[in-house]
């Protein structure tokens, strides 16, 4: 029962993530946390995981997940739960924009996700920026208002924001450098 209810809950965030892996972070986090299986802290550090690792976010955290819970067998279960949806969806609007990919209606409906995409991503990096350069609940007056950031963490944020824009190098870099300044500086 326990892996039928793996397999319906990430089916579900397959169906309703519609974006990719940072559009689907708010939803997916909702599940997780709302049931149990992770904390938001745990959730953002296996976001985290994911980024530097092979795979979208919502697989790599499905597939967590399901084998926190049931094993091997529920990681394979709430892995399957989550690409069915899009797999399915994927094939047939294939055959719609092969059919209707020139009329103005699919046009102005790509426009709109678009848009809607950008929103949810944007949500999605606002919740990642406030756990980790913030913390709202340190705040006790005007007198401790430094005391609420995290300066070593916003000086890696920007120093791999500003080496990333100068130098255009491949992520993977990026995500090994900022392991590293974590480890050595916080």
């Amino acid at each position: 029962m326990e892996l039928l209810m793996l397999f319906l809950i990430f089916c579900y965030t397959g169906l309703f993530t519609i974006g990719g892996g940072m559009a689907a972070i708010p939803l997916i986090q909702d599940v997780c946390v709302s049931r149990g299986w992770l904390t938001v802290e745990q959730f953002y550090q296996m976001v985290a995981i994911s980024e530097a690792t092979p795979g979208p976010i919502g697989i790599n955290v499905a597939t967590f997940v399901g084998y926190t819970q049931q094993g091997i067998l529920g990681g394979i279960v709430a892995t399957l739960g989550a690409i069915t949806p899009p797999f399915i969806i994927v094939m047939l609007v294939m055959k719609i924009i092969k059919k209707y990919s020139q009329t103005a209606f699919v046009k102005a409906m790509f426009v709109g996700l678009r848009a809607t995409i950008i929103g949810l991503i944007a949500t999605a990096s606002y919740s990642l920026l406030k756990i980790t350069l913030v913390d709202f609940s340190a705040y006790s007056g005007l007198n401790s208002l430094m005391s609420i950031f995290n300066i070593r963490a916003i000086l890696i944020f920007t120093f791999i924001a500003f080496t990333y824009f100068k130098f255009k190098k491949h992520p993977l870099i990026y995500i090994a450098m900022g392991a590293i300044a974590g480890i050595l500086f916080l």
